[in-house]
């Protein structure tokens, strides 16, 4: 019906290298598109398709199929883009909790080992951080980067070694406390957390699913280098999510309160 917004369920779905989206709702007249972010599980088949596209597009015939291989020497370079730095691209991601961004970061760390970058390549390289922060092998399941379906399992005191052991590396943690939103002023937080005893204080990542609330991340204190790690991972709360937020939210403010006492 026109003048009414737009109420679309895009459920994304894959088989091998093909990407569905099966599309249920309805799109009132005289809206001239509406957009949805959806993570790729084959990136490169997904640019490969996108190229073949943007080819026939522009007039050109295109015959076979998008392959993976290696480039054949003496291929001239056609063009080139280079992203920002990868701390810029973290940052962005922690505060707005941006979960595309999220799978491909892993994809990218998993290239630092071996091409293609792959989310399984990119998991390992996770469990080695992990392990480095003091979690045993095996305990934490990695399967995404983004955490957006329940196959990511790990324990609220593995995130918090996590987040000591990222505290305590001084080449990491200025750009990592750049990523976390803030309490009352910037990213998913931007509208929790406002009644602090001092300002920029609580830095976190938000999580949210239909049955988790999570809130995991620093509380700094007034001396320099103070701080207290916290997670908090709730899980069964569907339908009190509202709760389950305010909650956390009370247990980061307490610790801010002592802190700051």
């Amino acid at each position: 019906a026109s003048g009414t917004a737009p109420n679309v369920i895009a459920d994304q779905r894959g088989d091998g290298p093909q990407l569905a989206l099966r599309l249920r709702g309805s799109v009132p007249q005289g809206i001239l598109g509406v957009g949805y972010r959806r993570r790729v599980a084959n990136p490169i088949h997904f640019a490969g398709h996108c190229m073949v596209e943007a080819l026939r597009r522009a007039g050109l015939r295109v015959s076979g199929r998008v392959r993976i291989g290696p480039t054949p020497s003496g291929t001239p370079l056609l063009t080139s883009r280079t992203s920002p730095p990868l701390a810029t691209v973290i940052q962005a991601m922690g505060k707005v909790s941006d979960n595309f961004t999220a799978e491909m970061v892993i994809k990218v760390l998993g290239a630092e080992r071996s091409r293609p970058g792959t989310t399984a390549r990119g998991a390992e390289v996770l469990q080695e951080v992990l392990q480095r922060a003091g979690v045993p092998p095996g305990r934490a399941t990695l399967v995404n980067g983004s955490g957006l379906f329940d196959g990511n399992l790990i324990a609220a005191s593995h995130v918090t070694a996590l987040l000591h052991h990222v505290y305590q590396t001084p080449g990491v943690r200025s750009e990592f406390l750049a990523s976390l939103a803030v309490g009352g002023q910037e990213g998913t937080l931007r509208r929790r957390l406002r009644d602090l005893p001092a300002p920029r204080i609580v830095r976190a990542k938000t999580g949210t699913l239909n049955d988790v609330i999570a809130l995991s991340g620093y509380v700094l204190g007034p001396e320099p280098g103070q701080a207290y790690a916290f997670s908090i991972l709730m899980n069964g709360v569907r339908g009190r999510q509202g709760a389950a937020r305010r909650l956390a939210d009370n247990v980061a403010r307490a610790l801010a309160e002592h802190l700051h006492d």
